[in-house]
Parts: structure tokens; C-alpha cells; sequence
């Protein structure tokens, strides 16, 4: 035996609008949630949809933005030692043109004409050398005449990690490559002049802080950098790959998801039209 429940014909309580109202309102709620999704491709959009998958999230984007900022800070300070190392090759290229000359001029056979005009080659080709320490820079920094760096000292460190600490930094002393003792009254005018002018050369391009030793500390330097760049770049894939696999969307689920829920909110909506017409079928009752 089977029992029916009649629902009552009423025109104040409306119990099957009402339930009608609640479920095409949900349905038109995930609807909107679901176009927000897909629109911004985002599963997790604001706190509201996992408070704790957006929180590690931030975490890594704020990370991952740290990087790029190191990765730019890092090619930046290639650039910059690229430059100084330029700098430093065509002054060893001078002092090495000098040597030359101050071999030529150091035996006591050569005329006096021939002398001078050594003498003059000499002299420009120290001055050149003097003035391309004394103009490369990079941006506002002098790199070669020992006053770069934020102290003005020569000292420059390069932030290339993302965090605050210090195996993230790169420090780098470049010291001045005017050698005083070239620039101040070295000379091929005698032989004596020519040989002393040698030993000064030899140490302003091997001696300790010359040429080739800073030459060697850049390129050093330029080495450790660019290695950071690599692995920078790698740990920068990794945490956008972390912050895709937790926050991005499943286009082909919610694709799915949506047309479920408007399915539902059109089939809420009608099954309202029709509770509310039970209204007006109780009302022609009245006569």
C-alpha cells in the first residue's frame, strides 16, 4: 500500500517557489563563479576559494618575482664587467704597444730623431691608455679608475638571489688601473729611461691589482655570475610550474562544470515559473 502526501494550494506560503528560488540561485552563483574561473584561468582566485593553497602560492610568486629581479640584476652586472673587461683589454693592448717601444728605444744605437719620435709615440700611447681608464664606465660608475661602486672605492656587490642573505651576493673590488709610476715621468728619452720604463710596464700588466690580475678577477666574477643566471632561471621555472599545478585552471573540468550549472539554473528557473503559476491557478479558484 502506497501513501501520497498532497501538497496544500496556499497564495501566502509559497514552499515550492521558494525551494524553486534556492536552487536556480545557487546554480546562477556557481554559474558566475565558474565564468570567473575561465575568464581569469585561475582555480583559486582569492582566499574564498582555499585559503591555504593562496597563501603557499603568494609565497612563491613574491619568490618567483625576486628572481627576476636577480636575474636582471645579475645580467646587469655582467654587462657592467663585460665593459670593464673591455676597458682593461685595450689598455693591455697599449702598455703592451709601450713595451714595444721601450725595447726599441732601450739600446744606444738609434739616433736622436729616432729617439724622439719614439719618445712621442710612447706618450700617446700612455696617454690613451690613461684616458680609457679614466672614461669607461657604466652608467654613473667609473670602473678603472678605482672610484666605482657605492662607496666610491671600487667595491661592487651584486644582489643575485632572491632572498636577503649573503651567499646571495656577488662582491667584486675593481682597483684603480692608473699605475702612478707609468703616468707620472715614465719614458724612452734614454736608454736607461727605455729600460725603466719596461720594468714599470711588466708590473703595471702582471704585477699584483694590474691589468691582467683584475682582467683575471672579472672574468672570474663573470663566470660565478652567469652561472647564478642559469640556475636562477631554472629555480624561476620551477616555482612558476608549483604556482601553475596548485593555482591554475582545468579548462576542460570547469568547461564541464558550467554547463552543468546552466543546465541547472535554466532548470531552476522554469520549475519557478511553474510554482508561481500554481499561484495564479489558485487565484482564478477564488472566482
Amino acid at each position: 500500500m502506497t501513501s501520497t502526501v498532497n501538497a496544500a494550494m496556499s497564495i501566502r506560503t509559497h514552499g515550492a517557489a521558494q525551494r524553486a528560488l534556492r536552487h536556480a540561485t545557487s546554480a546562477s552563483e556557481a554559474t558566475h563563479d565558474s565564468v570567473g574561473r575561465l575568464s581569469s584561468g585561475l582555480r583559486v582566485r582569492s582566499s574564498a576559494d582555499g585559503v591555504a593553497v593562496l597563501s603557499s602560492t603568494e609565497v612563491a610568486r613574491a619568490n618567483r618575482t625576486g628572481i627576476q629581479r636577480g636575474l636582471r640584476n645579475a645580467q646587469e652586472a655582467i654587462g657592467m664587467l663585460q665593459t670593464a673587461e673591455s676597458g682593461m683589454a685595450a689598455m693591455a693592448d697599449l702598455y703592451i704597444r709601450m713595451r714595444e717601444i721601450a725595447v726599441a728605444a732601450s739600446g744606444n744605437e738609434i739616433s736622436i730623431d729616432e729617439r724622439q719620435i719614439l719618445e712621442d709615440d710612447y706618450q700617446a700611447t700612455r696617454l690613451e691608455a690613461l684616458r680609457i681608464a679614466e672614461v669607461t664606465a657604466y652608467g654613473d660608475h667609473k670602473l678603472l679608475d678605482g672610484t666605482g661602486g657605492a662607496a666610491g672605492n671600487g667595491v661592487y656587490v651584486f644582489q643575485v638571489g632572491f632572498q636577503a642573505d649573503t651567499d646571495a651576493r656577488n662582491k667584486l673590488k675593481i682597483g684603480s688601473q692608473i699605475n702612478t709610476t707609468l703616468h707620472t715621468g715614465s719614458g724612452v728619452k734614454s736608454a736607461d729611461h727605455a729600460r725603466r720604463a719596461i720594468d714599470i710596464i711588466d708590473d703595471a700588466l702582471n704585477g699584483a691589482g694590474g691589468i691582467h690580475d683584475s682582467r683575471a678577477k672579472v672574468g672570474s666574477s663573470i663566470r660565478v655570475l652567469t652561472s647564478g643566471v642559469s640556475f636562477l632561471m631554472d629555480q624561476g621555472a620551477n616555482f612558476a610550474t608549483a604556482i601553475g599545478e596548485r593555482r591554475d585552471l582545468d579548462l576542460s573540468d570547469e568547461s564541464t562544470n558550467l554547463r552543468k550549472d546552466q543546465l541547472l539554473q535554466n532548470a531552476g528557473i522554469a520549475m519557478l515559473a511553474q510554482a508561481n503559476a500554481q499561484s495564479s491557478v489558485a487565484l482564478r479558484l477564488l472566482g
